[in-house]
């Protein structure tokens, strides 16, 4: 294994730790009753580690939940998330 190769594996392994203390704390949030952090397109495009377009490609084909406030459109991460799990699973049943 090169020193490039073990930095790439360790810096993709901090990423998931990040997004995963990330989660667990939104979740922990919600199990509160706290009401549910808002993503922009931006902020959840990098949570999901997209860009915005793709983000916005995925809302035209209605492939993503989210809600309007005013003008803006928002995300709830929990919601994507289980949207995004539900595709995974029904691509997997038709195959």
């Amino acid at each position: 294994m090169t020193a490039a190769s073990f930095s790439i594996d360790a810096l993709i392994e901090a990423a998931a730790d990040r997004a995963a203390a990330k989660t667990l704390e939104r979740a922990e949030e919600f199990m509160r009753g706290a009401p549910p952090t808002l993503l922009d397109t931006a902020g959840l495009a990098r949570e999901l580690g997209v860009s915005d377009v793709h983000i916005r490609k995925l809302v035209k084909a209605k492939k993503l939940p989210s809600i309007m406030v005013g003008d803006c459109r928002r995300y709830i991460l929990a919601d994507v998330l289980a949207a995004l799990k539900e595709q995974r699973t029904e691509s997997e049943e038709t195959k």
